[in-house]
């Protein structure tokens, strides 16, 4: 049995990658999940901060890191949200000089400024990134690959879903939405608003774990559909396949 490797901003979104994995690869696999555990107990924090603190403590170091689990991993998946550079400021701190005297000084993912909401930061800097789904996913591989450094010899796949991985569920369940993945927080916009949500009920805006593998046994089912709509899921698949077909 393969083994793969999870770092990930949350509970739920562990769930979502090793169900759409086990679907397009239509095999068993042992799933480790790295960042966070599943009690969201590590000591980097969850969300997208999480993983990058997590990606910057093994910077240039992640082969050695990796050598020493036991099952030796096949495939080690990094994922963050697209929404990151859609509306976080302290990620652009190290990427566009903004005149602000706390970058000499501060760690942006601990920032005290942005904390007071006090940071200048544009959202998003034109400098390098314009907001769209592609500028966002290039802007977001590019800066994990810069916290996580040298790579040599581990087989990473890098996954940036637009606007995140709720947008998988509304491209599965909703065809009356042409581009999902152009929706603004599909979770808090549109899902959690409703009771019942093509058949799975929803209650209130936390993403409890049972209405939640629900709305991901949809997203298993119709996941064509939802290559077709999504191409950050498309890529996702390809990206994968690739490595363990070849594992």
């Amino acid at each position: 049995m393969k083994t793969i490797g999870i770092v990930c901003e949350g509970p739920r979104d562990f769930d979502m990658l090793t169900r759409v994995i086990m679907r397009f690869m239509n095999e068993e696999y042992l799933f480790l999940p790295i960042q966070p555990d599943q009690d969201i107990r590590s000591p980097h924090g969850a969300g997208w901060k999480g993983v990058l603190r997590w990606c910057t403590e093994y910077k240039d170091s992640l082969l050695e890191y990796f050598s020493g689990i036991d099952p030796q991993i096949d495939l080690l998946v990094i994922q963050i949200d697209g929404d990151v550079p859609r509306c976080e400021h302290e990620i652009y701190c190290n990427a566009v000089d903004i005149g602000c005297s706390g970058q000499t000084y501060e760690d942006p993912l601990n920032c005290s400024i942005a904390k007071k909401d006090s940071c200048n930061q544009i959202l998003p800097p034109n400098a390098v990134c314009d907001g769209s789904v592609q500028a966002r996913v290039c802007f977001m591989e590019s800066t994990i690959n810069d916290a996580l450094g040298r790579t040599d010899g581990v087989p990473i796949v890098i996954t940036i879903p637009c606007d995140s991985m709720d947008t998988w569920i509304i491209a599965a369940c909703d065809a009356s939405k042409p581009n999902p993945e152009e929706i603004i927080s599909p979770w808090e916009s549109i899902i959690s608003l409703r009771k019942d949500y093509f058949g799975v009920r929803i209650s209130g805006h936390k993403k409890h774990r049972k209405p939640y593998s629900d709305l991901i046994a949809k997203v298993c089912e119709k996941w064509d559909d939802v290559k077709q709509r999504c191409p950050q899921s498309s890529r996702f698949e390809s990206l994968a396949r690739t490595i363990l077909d070849h594992r």
